[in-house]
């Protein structure tokens, strides 16, 4: 009551709320911070007056004040999710995963508090985790949080063993997974390997070696990299073979009757093998004949075989 015009200003704890000029009030959605003291200021020209205090206390329903958010995480490591509310305890919780409600275990833990642990994390724990809150008033669920699992590098098939000849050109290939952009790193024997001449591909998933030589044999691995870990390959062994050649032709020789001969011949290759003919059939070492699977083949008369010629000589 009073004399028009009228002005009104609605404060709270004593501090004038802005744009709150009516002589009502209504307040919606009500957060902790609105919680205190209201009081009414009327003014007109000949004077103000203030109303009885309102007070409301701190609020009894549950609200969420800050949402638990999203992670990243490698694989093997631990993450925790973490939910903040306002109103009046005490509140209940009840985390879930992709919607399904969570019980701890070794894997989870804290899956009915505020806060919740994944431990020891794994690829199929990658998703959309989320907490429902409930007190005596109400219930609220929280907005999803999203858990990306980050995958060291790893090889998910090895390089194998390779055999070319000489001249050819031979591959090494390895298959890798993981989060993110991979890096290859081949090494011959702990050497890195780089890109020219005849190598092609020393940082990719394949590894060319063109018109291999004796000296590329060896041992090759690849290192597999990302921002999260390396994997080393098992050790892939190229051995590269030269076809044979005879580089020097046994010699045709005469000795007389009783005494010992001998052939030889020179050859180069890989892996080398030897056998010696007589008139086209396989020799094999006996008492006269030595060295039919090497390179020199000796061939001698038996002593008893010389004595009988020579008995039968005599008569």
């Amino acid at each position: 009551m009073g004399s028009p015009p009228l002005q009104y200003q609605w404060r709270l704890n004593g501090a004038p709320l802005p744009l709150q000029t009516n002589n009502w009030l209504a307040l919606t959605s009500l957060v902790a911070d609105q919680a205190g003291s209201y009081d009414l200021v009327v003014t007109n020209t000949s004077g103000a007056v203030t109303s009885r205090v309102a007070v409301i206390s701190a609020l009894p329903w549950a609200t969420i004040a800050a949402q638990p958010t999203n992670q990243a995480a490698v694989v093997g490591t631990n993450v925790t999710f973490t939910v903040g509310m306002y109103g009046a305890p005490p509140f209940s919780y009840r985390w879930y995963f992709n919607g399904s409600a969570l019980t701890d275990d070794s894997h989870f833990s804290g899956a009915a508090t505020s806060s919740l642990t994944v431990s020891n994390i794994q690829i199929a724990d990658g998703g959309a985790y989320s907490v429902a809150i409930t007190n005596a008033s109400n219930a609220v669920t929280s907005a999803p949080a999203t858990l990306t699992v980050l995958v060291p590098a790893g090889i998910t098939t090895q390089p194998t063993n390779q055999s070319v000849l000489v001249n050819s050109n031979a591959a090494f290939t390895v298959s890798a997974a993981g989060t993110g952009t991979l890096g290859y790193r081949w090494a011959k024997s702990g050497t890195n390997l780089n890109n020219g001449g005849r190598i092609a591909g020393a940082t990719s998933p394949t590894l060319t070696i063109s018109g291999a030589q004796t000296n590329d044999t060896g041992a090759y691995q690849v290192i597999v990299s990302n921002t999260y870990g390396t994997a080393t390959s098992s050790v892939a062994v190229l051995t590269v073979y030269v076809p044979v050649k005879i580089t020097a032709q046994p010699s045709s020789t005469a000795v007389l009757i009783g005494s010992n001969a001998s052939f030889a011949v020179g050859a180069s290759g890989t892996s080398l093998a030897y056998q010696w003919f007589l008139n086209s059939t396989p020799l094999a070492d006996d008492a006269r004949i030595s060295g039919s699977a090497t390179p020199s083949l000796g061939h001698s008369e038996r002593s008893g075989d010389r004595r009988r010629r020579l008995l039968g000589h005599r008569q």
